[in-house]
């Protein structure tokens, strides 16, 4: 019985496995590439849908995150100095205006969700 279900794959006695291994191994990896294609834009769609003041503080943000992990003691003191001068144009304020965004955007879910995600 188990021969006749398979004949449909022309499958081989021995080969069974690898014909198996084979459609998974194509099977699986269109599917996660079909997936985040369809996906993927819809995230990216609902935050370019954002008002642009909280848009331009989640680049700020995602800066000053960038910035800080950037930071080393062992950097040269010329890059250390860019760095600083950065983060004072960008960051000094962040978590200010953090708090500003949590209250002006309180009943906002996907907001408040990307808002409570940054951490200064």
């Amino acid at each position: 019985m188990l021969k006749n279900n398979l004949s449909f794959f022309k499958l081989r006695p021995g080969k069974n496995i690898n014909r198996t291994v084979c459609l998974t191994g194509v099977i699986i990896p269109v599917f996660i590439i079909s997936y985040c294609m369809n996906v993927s834009p819809v995230i990216a769609g609902t935050e370019e849908n954002f008002p642009y003041d909280v848009t331009a503080f989640f680049h700020d943000a995602d800066i000053c995150q960038y910035l800080s992990g950037e930071w080393d003691d062992s950097l040269p003191q010329k890059r250390r100095n860019e760095l600083s001068s950065e983060m004072n144009e960008k960051c000094s304020n962040i978590y200010k205006r953090q708090e500003y965004f949590r209250k002006k955007y309180v009943g906002h879910k996907l907001i408040m969700l990307k808002l409570n995600s940054y951490e200064f």
